[in-house]
């Protein structure tokens, strides 16, 4: 059994690093928006969280968080340095958060520390425009949400990843600013 293990993303002897994108946009005359996908594969799978996965060797966070919102959500990409000015730049970290998953035995299956980072629709993107999200990858539906509808799933027990909403909600409160200017 543990020959299987070696090759599954489960059951590994260390903690991983994981990078979740956590992608704002304010539609035409709306209030914000952010990027949820709903898990295709473990761990959380069928949950509703925010585009991400595991960080590669050599790879930056902001790297990591591109490539995977890229991976499950394409066309969606962070803006670049003309958000600066927001204290926003291709995304910057705003939070981080333990993700351990135990087995019916107890024992431990997956634990990661990701780290969020958040950004801004780039201009020009599908995510910026009005277009709905199209989930690829790791992801099996997308969908854009203000906070106010993210905290009613999460309160409801709509199938949310734990924490969700709490990250959603510190990434608006630091780089508002850079939305409310319409940066993107």
């Amino acid at each position: 059994m543990r020959a299987c293990r070696a090759l599954s993303r489960a059951y590994h002897s260390a903690p991983r690093v994981g990078v979740g994108a956590v992608l704002w946009r304010v539609p035409q005359a709306a209030r914000p928006e952010v990027l949820l996908v709903r898990r295709a594969k473990p761990p959380h799978l069928g949950l509703w969280s925010f585009p991400g996965g595991a960080q590669e060797l050599g790879e930056t966070l902001a790297g990591t968080a591109a490539r995977e919102l890229g991976e499950e959500v394409p066309g969606a990409a962070f803006c670049g340095d003309r958000a600066r000015s927001g204290g926003l730049a291709r995304g910057a970290v705003c939070d981080a958060v333990d993700s351990i998953t135990r087995d019916a035995s107890g024992e431990i299956e997956y634990h990661y520390t990701i780290v969020e980072v958040a950004g801004v629709a780039a201009a020009g993107s599908a995510a910026a425009r009005e277009e709905s999200p199209r989930a690829a990858s790791d992801a099996s539906a997308a969908v854009w949400v203000t906070l106010e509808r993210l905290e009613e799933m999460e309160a409801a027990g709509g199938r949310v990843t734990p924490g969700c909403a709490r990250v959603a909600r510190a990434a608006l409160e630091r780089f508002g600013g850079v939305l409310v200017k319409g940066a993107g």
